[in-house]
Parts: structure tokens; sequence; C-alpha cells
């Protein structure tokens, strides 16, 4: 996806996730907030997120407010709660 399309229409990047079955995703900070401030429900209304195991933040110190893996940030029904961890920190491995 183009930074030009992602820009324009965020929602395009969570409906590719979501189409592809995406399990890991990595953006900038910048990236989690365009979405959480410009997608309403209706934008991704039937997407199911919930194959998404980790989503990582490069580049921009995080900010919790504009985490999209929190289970209140776009729709409750969006995500599993997903546990958030400091870059510094080695996760556990998923199971499958």
């Amino acid at each position: 996806m183009s930074p030009l399309a992602f820009l324009t229409r965020p929602e395009r990047w969570l409906k590719a996730f979501h189409k592809h079955r995406g399990t890991i995703a990595a953006a900038p900070n910048f990236a989690y907030e365009l979405c959480v401030r410009k997608i309403a429900d209706a934008d991704i209304d039937g997407v199911d997120l919930s194959s998404w195991r980790a989503a990582l933040n490069g580049a921009e110190p995080v900010n919790p407010e504009h985490s999209i893996v929190s289970p209140n940030a776009l729709r409750r029904t969006a995500f599993a709660a997903l546990p958030s961890f400091p870059s510094t920190v080695s996760p556990k491995p998923l199971s499958p």
C-alpha cells in the first residue's frame, strides 16, 4: 500500500489486514493515531482484526492514547485483548 493511499483512507490498511489475516504490523505512532482519529466505525464495519498478534511502533515515542491494539480504541469487537509491551522487552512466543 502506498503511503498516499494510507494517508487518504487509513481504513484501507485495516481492511487489507483483515483480508489477508495479518498477524504483525509495524508502523510509526502517527499511523496508529491517524487510524484512531480518522476512521469511523462504519468505515470498518465487518473488519475482523482478531488475527492481529503484535503491533510494532517504530521511529517515534509510544503514545498509549493512540494504541489501536487497545480493545476500546476503535471498536470493542475489533480486537482480542492483546498485551502491549515496550520494544526493549522480549515478548513470550505466540502460540499458533
